[in-house]
């Protein structure tokens, strides 16, 4: 009988978390193969910081190949699409025949709200794209007497990235001005008004103003004229609306929600298709009857509870349930953050701006950068950063 094949698609904490399950089986009891266009993998959380020159690129990503157990392999290529009939994933190299599934795409950013010259506007959806903003970013500074950046979408990425180029110039002893801009009457929609107070005040102190119920008419390229009417010239404009699935395209029956995500059963599995396990930021994970918010804790548990759930099926033994752990959540934002954490409902300052440090470092991937982390941590906790 020829052993199973395991397909992991995706290097990020799902799909390294998974890896490092599916790295139980023996060599000669199953074949894992992990497929990603990519290297190396990156500390997600850690990317505004990069952008702003806070961090260096190196502090944040490690080498996959150091990473992975020798006997995962590993491919260096896109998968363009899933076809579950014939359970097959196919790349430009070819097509690849799996026992199993493993969907850890995560996201990538989503410019609607920009329709016009989306090239020329930067996202912060990888470390190519952190390195790219924090290189092109100082150039515009140090070539403009009054740099500005126009920041759309209001969101956790929004508002840290504004933080980080806002820091930047200062720095670089350029002061930009930086105005992010929220289409929907408030900004960070969803999350307690005391936070979103509390960060508010911290936007001011800054000098970054927010402005809501506000959108891009039109953009070409250098030149911004919003719905208000009014006009902003030779600005650095990022765009931060959100993120959707992203590749491979998933064909068969399935249920999405609108930003791409694959909705999944307690087991992590796609209904229709129970081969194929979703996990992280491609999957749409219900608690309660709301999806889960995309999050690297949920991401890291949820690849792993896939990894194993497919070693107990292996093994002909009951599937178990996910069960997601809520740690909270932090927005860092400068020298300050705000968010909920471990149950508690506000906390703000310099200690979760800490813990987000902390984190950064508990889920990094060399003892080194786990190290650099954890000092990081301490200096924002004494506001030495």
């Amino acid at each position: 009988m020829a052993k199973p094949r395991i397909a992991i698609v995706g290097a990020g904490f799902a799909g390294l978390a998974a890896s490092r399950q599916l790295s139980r089986l023996p060599r000669q009891e199953a074949d894992v193969h992990l497929f990603d266009r990519n290297a190396s993998t990156t500390m997600l959380p850690a990317l505004p910081d990069v952008a702003g020159g806070r961090l260096e690129p190196a502090r944040i990503h490690a080498d996959l190949r150091q990473l992975l157990k020798p006997h995962i392999q590993l491919h260096l290529e896109t998968v363009q699409s899933v076809d579950p009939a014939k359970k097959t994933l196919s790349t430009a190299e070819g097509v690849f025949t799996y026992d199993f599934l493993v969907l850890t795409c995560g996201a990538v950013p989503d410019r609607r709200g920009l329709d016009e010259h989306q090239e020329a506007a930067y996202t912060l959806g990888s470390l190519a794209d952190a390195e790219r903003i924090c290189q092109d970013f100082t150039a515009y500074v140090q070539s403009r007497s009054s740099p500005q950046v126009l920041v759309v979408g209001g969101g956790y990425t929004g508002l840290e990235l504004a933080s980080n180029l806002k820091l930047r110039s200062v720095r670089l002893g350029r002061p930009a001005r930086v105005t992010v801009l929220e289409r929907k009457d408030r900004f960070l929609a969803g999350l307690p008004d005391r936070i979103r107070a509390y960060l508010e005040k911290q936007a001011l102190r800054q000098g970054i103003e927010i402005r809501t119920v506000v959108k891009v008419d039109s953009f070409d390229g250098r030149n911004v004229r919003l719905s208000d009417g009014s006009c902003h010239d030779e600005v650095f404009l990022c765009c931060s609306t959100g993120t959707r699935r992203g590749l491979p395209e998933l064909q068969g029956e399935k249920q999405e929600l609108p930003d791409g995500r694959i909705v999944v059963d307690e087991y992590l599995r796609i209904p229709q298709h129970p081969q194929i396990f979703v996990a992280g930021d491609a999957a749409a994970i219900l608690h309660r009857d709301v999806p889960l918010r995309k999050a690297v804790n949920f991401a890291y548990y949820s690849g792993q509870s896939a990894g194993r759930n497919i070693l107990l099926e292996l093994r002909g033994k009951p599937l178990q349930a996910f069960r997601p752990l809520d740690l909270g959540w932090v927005i860092p934002f400068g020298s300050t953050a705000a968010g909920q954490v471990l149950g508690i409902d506000y906390l703000a300052g310099r200690l979760p701006l800490a813990m987000h440090y902390a984190m950064c470092g508990y889920r990094n991937f060399t003892l080194g950068n786990k190290i650099y982390f954890a000092k990081s941590a301490l200096r924002a906790l004494f506001g030495m950063l």
